[in-house]
């Protein structure tokens, strides 16, 4: 190929990129358009029984009396507030502002048992616009045929399939990954995960894209970055669409993970560049996706959206509440606090044993898998850096973020395992 001709190929590549992401937008807009036509006064009767919930499990409770198993039900409350909330007649704006009913001086649980099972009328109208709330693509229809708890019991069904899926997938591409990816599992706390639509999002998609992943790496391998960085515009940007700001780097970090086994370089350069790009390439996604919903909301609604965005964000990056002031490592340490758990913690120190044999058997360390899952090892500290305000009040459930650190560590220590294993072997056929 001409000099010429490969300059216009990069070019349309380059373009495409933000091209996908404004097209993913359209299409979620008008997702979220379309069920935002669902009579809400046909779900009266599923709003009405999940109540009982509500009411017994109050707006947090811990379903294993530990920090990491409490579920957010105060936010579940809003997701369904959002879903119920009578139409205005606009679909259009409707769907941009994701309003929801609100009580002065009540919380989302007390206002939703206030509106369906006491039937308060002293409400009012508030808008969520600056998210997404693709979420409701799938909750409106649902809460036409099912309740809350019914819903939940679905998501434990979906959660607990994706899962045994990945695993029989990840044993016959890489049985070494079954293990972490196991840890993994565990330290995210799947019961909370599987009861909480809050959680239960961003598991979803990590789950897909490392189905995705397994399903595609033979076809298209590492040296097919273009594949692959489209691929993780498009995951940043569902995580965006679908997400209300819970631990949403997962799914990057998770499904990067498993993608670097399967390609399994050697090269460190080639690695770490794979990584900028493709961790860039989510970035943009998910980024992107939430700016184009910053923007169609105030075209559509005639205010600045942005701005009241922009200010939110600025609050969570903030090193402060109302309450006190906190530093970086008071952030970490509310994290490593609320991880604690000790079936995950016997899994680390076994992995921690198999390391310590590796080196002991095989007297060296294979420096680039360091390097390379090292990388991603750091991008919840990072993460917890940018999002300081967020990271150290809701460190209850953003302590999973972690679990991109625990997985890329695993991995590093079944990989090496792997190669010297296999190393050996070749040397013994050598002899």
């Amino acid at each position: 190929m001409s000099k010429s001709l490969e300059k216009k190929a990069f070019w349309k590549k380059l373009i495409s990129i933000p091209l996908i992401v404004i097209a993913l937008a359209l299409i979620g807009y008008i997702l979220l358009v379309a069920v935002y036509c669902i009579p809400t006064s046909k779900m009266e009767v599923q709003m009405k029984e999940s109540c009982d919930v509500f009411g017994k499990e109050g707006s947090y409770i811990s379903v294993m009396s530990s920090p990491n198993s409490k579920l957010d039900n105060f936010t579940d409350a809003l997701m369904l507030l959002t879903a119920s909330h009578p139409n205005t007649g606009n679909v259009w704006k409707d769907a941009v502002c994701a309003s929801r009913l609100e009580k002065e001086g009540a919380n989302t649980k007390n206002t939703l048992l206030y509106v369906f099972k006491d039937d308060g009328t002293d409400t009012y109208s508030i808008s969520y616009a600056r998210y997404w709330h693709g979420y409701l693509v799938f909750l409106k229809p649902l809460l036409l045929f099912f309740n809350y708890g019914q819903i939940r019991s679905l998501l434990m069904f979906l959660q607990l399939g994706l899962f045994l899926l990945v695993i029989v997938q990840i044993a016959e591409k890489n049985k070494k990954m079954v293990f972490p990816t196991f840890l993994v599992w565990i330290f995210l706390n799947p019961v909370a995960n599987m009861l909480s639509l809050q959680f239960n999002s961003v598991i979803t998609v990590m789950f897909c894209a490392m189905l995705f992943i397994l399903k595609k790496q033979e076809k298209h391998n590492g040296e097919d970055i273009y594949f692959w960085s489209i691929f993780f515009v498009v995951v940043g940007a569902m995580t965006s669409y679908l997400d209300l700001l819970t631990f949403p780097l997962i799914s990057l970090g998770i499904p990067l993970v498993l993608w670097l086994t399967l390609i399994d370089s050697q090269s460190i350069w080639k690695n770490i560049c794979r990584i900028f790009l493709l961790s860039l390439s989510w970035a943009i996604g998910y980024v992107g996706m939430w700016v184009l919903k910053w923007g169609i909301g105030s075209i559509i609604i005639g205010e600045n959206v942005v701005q009241n965005a922009l200010s939110a964000a600025q609050g969570r990056m903030s090193s402060s509440t109302p309450d006190t002031t906190f530093t970086y490592f008071d952030i970490l340490l509310r994290q490593i606090k609320s991880s604690l758990q000790i079936s995950w913690m016997i899994a680390v120190l076994i992995i921690i044993m198999v390391w310590i044999v590796n080196v002991i058997q095989n007297k060296k360390i294979n420096i680039h898998l360091y390097i390379t899952y090292g990388l991603v090892a750091i991008f919840p500290l990072v993460w917890y850096g940018v999002l300081n305000n967020h990271s150290y009040i809701h460190h209850w459930f953003t302590y999973r973020e972690l679990a991109i650190s625990i997985y890329a560590g695993a991995a590093c220590v079944m990989m090496q395992r792997k190669r010297m294993i296999g190393g050996g072997i070749v040397r013994k056929k050598q002899v």
